[in-house]
């Protein structure tokens, strides 16, 4: 197993971060999204020694979270799993995790991303996990999906007047 460092400057600290079973993304400067082979999505503050908030089995109770991201600056953030769900999460007073929405996805999601301005999440769904052929979904095709974050507030009865 590998692990990292991670240096606070001003106030001289150290962290140990385990890399080998654990998934990271920053939120902000000072919030990191993390997920792991215990099935539980994490957010940890860096001037703290253990974690803000903890949502165990978040993907359901045999499930591992193989897939973790968060826009940073912001209080979106998402993971994913071989469950067929992406789970995006609100960042609340930066001490709390809240499920927001829940995107219907078949396959393991090996890697997730949030557009800049939130518009899209791109996700790579495999027949097999990334690091292993542990289980295999039949069923799902290796690719990539788009989905879109924002709904469209134009009905189909306005597009219509604007056609005319």
């Amino acid at each position: 197993r590998t692990s990292g460092v991670l240096w606070f400057v001003k106030q001289m600290r150290t962290s140990v971060c385990k890399r080998a079973d654990t998934l990271q993304r920053m939120c902000s400067c000072w919030l990191i999204l993390c997920a792991g082979l215990r099935r539980s999505v994490k957010l940890w503050d860096f001037l703290k020694k253990k974690p803000c908030c903890t949502i165990k089995a978040a993907h359901g109770a045999g499930n591992w979270i193989t897939a973790v991201t968060a826009l940073r600056n912001s209080d979106l953030a998402a993971s994913g799993s071989n469950d067929g769900f992406v789970r995006l999460w609100r960042v609340v007073d930066c001490r709390k995790l809240e499920a927001h929405v829940t995107i219907a996805l078949n396959g393991f999601v090996n890697a997730l991303r949030i557009s800049s301005d939130a518009a899209f999440l791109v996700a790579a769904i495999g027949q097999e996990h990334r690091l292993g052929r542990w289980e295999r979904l039949k069923n799902c095709k290796n690719g990539t999906r788009i989905v879109s974050l924002r709904h469209s507030k134009q009905t189909a009865a306005d597009a219509d007047q604007e056609d005319e």
